[in-house]
């Protein structure tokens, strides 16, 4: 596990030493609400997203999806979870692996959240899931 996460818990969000700076989000549905993030806390939480579901925690992806918009806005954490899957191996079954890992969670997501991607005006957010999709996905599992 990481140094500074104790859990791969949602509820630990406090968990990056005290001397860090901590950053407000306001919450997306109440513009007026803020909540309190510590620096790294949210990369650290879409890192473990893909291990945890590789060994098929039953908790931890599902309680991100329902909570993550507390903390940020979807287009954050498809940029955050894209760039730490920039870049694959040819032909490395590991890499295989974490795709496969992938189209599984994104699955997931657009089945029990479909609004994350499809309320958007501009749709910007189907449009990046995409691109990557076609760049960096088997077109057997293609979402």
């Amino acid at each position: 596990m990481e140094s500074g996460l104790l859990s791969p818990s949602l509820n630990n969000l406090s968990l990056i030493p005290p001397q860090e700076e901590k950053v407000s989000v306001p919450i997306q549905d109440k513009p007026h609400t803020v909540t309190t993030l510590e620096p790294g806390v949210l990369e650290k939480m879409v890192n473990l997203l893909v291990p945890l579901h590789q060994k098929q925690d039953p908790f931890f992806v599902p309680a991100f999806l329902c909570t993550y918009r507390r903390l940020t806005r979807t287009g954050q954490v498809l940029d955050l979870l894209f760039n730490r899957y920039a870049h694959f191996q040819t032909n490395c079954e590991e890499d295989e692996q974490v795709k496969n890992t992938l189209c599984s969670m994104i699955a997931m997501w657009l089945d029990q959240y479909p609004e994350d991607f499809c309320q958007s005006k501009d749709l910007t957010n189907l449009n990046k899931l995409m691109a990557y999709a076609l760049l960096h996905m088997p077109s057997d599992r293609q979402v």
